[in-house]
């Protein structure tokens, strides 16, 4: 269970293609589909699990499920404490036809709560999430991405220790532990690798 676990966080699911981003998921209501799960549980592989890098919202998915059913509450439950910490009273999180909380993406935070999750992260003082938990995710390199950037669970890793997690559109959240910064943009920008250049290094220099 703890290696499926760290092959769906680090992004080395197996499968074949990239699944569960917002096309799938509309022509999946389209369709009238309402068991995400068995669609997810019966998507192509490519590879073993555990050997190679491949970005998709499935993995976190399925990985959001499992944790769960497990506990037997919602994600937004299970993080209710840090949730109340960065400023978020109702969570609105995007659903699954049964009632999973997605998990992957579509989690709605403004600009200061997304900051005050960075911040959480960077300090790591142990008061709402296990100090472990936090440099698994945030510190530890489990694939390369590219020749300059790893992947831990959930973030990119670069050479400096500066990490990022990346949403769609231009949402970003990028933390500096050496230079004690964080930096948190919303935007509907359609150029976002040069957004993404200009903030890492803003806050880098």
């Amino acid at each position: 269970m703890q290696e499926l676990v760290h092959d769906l966080l680090s992004m080395q699911s197996g499968f074949a293609e990239p699944h569960m981003f917002s096309a799938e998921r509309e022509e999946l209501r389209q369709k009238k589909s309402d068991n995400w799960l068995d669609y997810c549980l019966h998507l192509p592989f490519a590879q073993s699990p555990g050997t190679a890098f491949l970005y998709t919202n499935a993995a976190y998915y399925l990985a959001a499920v499992l944790l769960q059913v497990q506990l037997q509450q919602r994600l937004s439950r299970q993080l209710q404490a840090v949730f109340q910490a960065v400023g978020v009273e109702k969570v609105k999180w995007l659903q699954d036809p049964s009632g999973y909380e997605f998990g992957a993406s579509d989690l709605f935070l403004t600009t200061a709560q997304l900051s005050s999750w960075g911040e959480i992260l960077r300090k790591n003082d142990g008061s709402l999430l296990a100090r472990n938990a936090i440099k698994r995710a945030t510190c530890e390199k489990y694939v390369d991405i590219s020749a300059t950037t790893s992947y831990g669970y959930g973030f990119r890793i670069y050479p400096d220790g500066t990490y990022s997690a990346d949403g769609k559109h231009g949402q970003y959240l990028l933390v500096n532990p050496k230079k004690a910064r964080t930096l948190a943009v919303n935007s509907e920008s359609t150029a976002t690798r040069p957004l993404k250049k200009y903030l890492y290094e803003l806050i880098t220099n």
